[in-house]
Formats: structure tokens, sequence, C-alpha cells
């Protein structure tokens, strides 16, 4: 990564106890218009691993948020993202695996913040796309799931909590007739 951001020297890994993996972390607007050129080269060969692909993309940027209200779970998996070509990419991926979902604003431009140290700005919105019904959730854990250690315990916790309040994981999704 040194080479490609043109430091002199390499960035510093560091042990993640939660991942248990050595981590090396960076940002730079520069690399993402470079894999983003690189991306609209490549679709049809993302396009054939669509699963690898959401997985992949959903590990650097996606989360998971449960709320409990009056006994019912509420899950929902955002990906959250600047790029709205990327976001539609991912829409359709889901789609075509008949997973349905929605898109919030997260971020509005313009808006400051520190990243990695250095204060920063929104040069454009940031938005989500939400998995946020049941059924595409259930949906979303069989089929994509995440590599990370952290974010797929937390899924399959989850998973064990719709099946406690007695939702049954079958119904949720939709037959194959």
């Amino acid at each position: 990564m040194a080479a490609v951001m043109g430091r002199r020297n390499p960035y510093r890994p560091y042990w993640s106890k939660t991942n248990r993996v050595y981590l090396v972390e960076c940002g730079s607007k520069q690399l993402v218009e470079i894999l983003y050129d690189a991306m609209n080269s490549l679709e049809n060969l993302i396009w054939r691993h669509r699963i690898r692909f959401l997985k992949g993309i959903y590990n650097a940027e996606g989360c998971i948020t449960v709320r409990l209200r009056r006994g019912h779970v509420y899950p929902r998996v955002y990906l959250t993202n600047s790029n709205r070509a990327l976001l539609n990419l991912a829409r359709r991926m889901l789609k075509s695996i008949e997973i349905e979902t929605t898109v919030e604003l997260n971020t509005k431009a313009g808006k400051a913040r520190v990243i990695l140290g250095r204060r920063t700005s929104t040069n454009s919105d940031v938005c989500n796309v939400c998995i946020g019904r049941l059924r595409y959730f259930v949906r979303f854990a069989r089929m994509i799931g995440f590599g990370i250690i952290r974010k797929q315990t937390l899924l399959r916790s989850v998973l064990r909590q719709i099946l406690v309040r007695g939702v049954s994981l079958e119904a949720t999704l939709p037959s194959r007739g």
C-alpha cells in the first residue's frame, strides 16, 4: 500500500484482538478513484462472482444494527458509501438474488468530520443501502454473510434472537415454486 500511496515508509500493521488478524488501514481518495476505474473495466467479472463481491464490500463498508421494540426484533444490514454507482451496482446484485433494499441518506455533502486523525469534509452525499425486511435480512445471512468474525458473530446472534422470539426462518424466505 505504501508504494501505491507514494509513501516512503510502509504502513504499520497492528494486531486486532477482535478479528485475530493483523490489520493495516489507510485512507485515500486517489486510491478510491483508481479502484473505481478498475471496477468499471471488471464489471463482467464482478457479476460472475457477485456473492464474493458483495461479501467483500459488506466486510469493508457494511454494518448491522438491531432494535428491540415491544418484544420484536428489527435487524438491519447497511452498506454505506458516497459512490452512487457502487451502491447501485450492489443493489442490482442484491436484487438479482432476491434481496430487496432501500436507500437512505446518511451524511449530507459538506459535513465536516475527522477521519484517521485528519479533519476533512464530505464532498458528496453519503448514502446507506438498507436491507430492512426480515426475509431479506435472513436471505442475506444465508447467501452472503460476513468474512469478518466480529460482524459474522453479530449476524448469527441476531438470527438466534429472531429464532428465540418464535419467527420461523423458513417462513421468511420466498418459495421457489
